[in-house]
């Protein structure tokens, strides 16, 4: 297989909510013609090494990625960091709060769900996984009980907001999410701003406050994102000297490989793209020398 000069820079793996291993991941980007991918796992940096590892096997580039949750104002929205160092004490803090909020976050679903009739044992619900458990996790154990007929079920009656188990997570402000990406060396990026608002003058408006702050691009590829939006998002992150990135956020949805190869390559950007994501990097990791 050819390798295409295109990349997908938003991944989950089993190490967050993903249904593949990075070797997985590897072999199916591999098969798609993927040249670059950055596996952007929720609060955790376990799946980078391994990722990494066998990328260099399979000539596939790994740039080191993260997603985190954050707030801005009060309104939820998520940062992707790319570049980081895995070894960063302070962004290992970060996600060591984090990862201990997301168990008593689960604790308190479980919980819920229990009191409703609905019993789900943690110790299997984590044999689904090699990292952290999440809501995901939760929908598949549902979907394969029969007690939904769906993902979507799952999260729109149980575990999205509103639903009968739902319990909100802990969200840092996003300026000091930031703050401790640039710290670790690498740059930070607004992911799927259309999920925040629709209006694209307020997430304008949200990239000069958050830019002030040391944001350094945005997200302008996604599925969730029209090709009309992303021209315009485009054009907001050049006249704010932002870079853009994109990716699929691929997590996989089933183990029909013909599934998987559409999901992997629903998004994908072009190399063009990657200079200013690299140049952005290195400015970073110059600075906090």
């Amino acid at each position: 297989m050819k390798l295409l000069r295109k990349a997908n820079l938003h991944i989950h793996s089993t190490h967050s909510d993903g249904l593949l291993t990075p070797e997985q991941l590897i072999t199916l980007v591999k098969t798609a013609g993927i040249s670059t991918i950055s596996i952007t796992d929720h609060d955790t940096l376990s799946a980078t090494h391994e990722a990494i590892t066998f990328g260099s096997m399979q000539q596939i580039e790994v740039i080191p990625g993260i997603e985190f949750s954050a707030s801005f104002n009060g309104q939820p929205m998520h940062i992707l960091g790319y570049g980081i160092s895995i070894d960063n004490k302070e962004l290992n803090d970060l996600i060591v709060a984090l990862q201990k909020s997301r168990e008593e976050r689960n604790h308190k679903i479980l919980h819920k769900f229990a009191e409703i009739g609905i019993t789900i044992n943690a110790a299997d619900l984590k044999k689904t996984c090699s990292g952290q458990i999440g809501r995901p996790h939760m929908a598949r154990f549902l979907l394969n009980r029969g007690v939904v007929r769906s993902i979507e079920e799952a999260f729109r009656h149980y575990l999205g907001t509103g639903g009968n188990a739902y319990v909100d997570r802990l969200r840092f402000n996003a300026d000091h999410i930031i703050a401790v990406i640039r710290k670790s060396g690498g740059v930070a990026v607004l992911a799927h701003p259309t999920s925040i608002d629709q209006n694209l003058q307020k997430i304008a408006d949200i990239l000069k406050s958050l830019q002030k702050e040391g944001l350094s691009g945005v997200e302008a590829f996604h599925p969730t994102i029209s090709n009309k939006k992303s021209d315009e998002l485009k054009k907001i992150a050049a006249e704010l000297n932002l870079f853009i990135t994109g990716g699929s956020d691929f997590h996989g949805s089933s183990f029909n490989p013909k599934k998987l190869l559409r999901e992997i390559k629903a998004v994908t950007i072009p190399h063009s793209f990657l200079a200013e994501l690299k140049n952005a990097i290195n400015t970073v990791r110059t600075i906090s020398q």
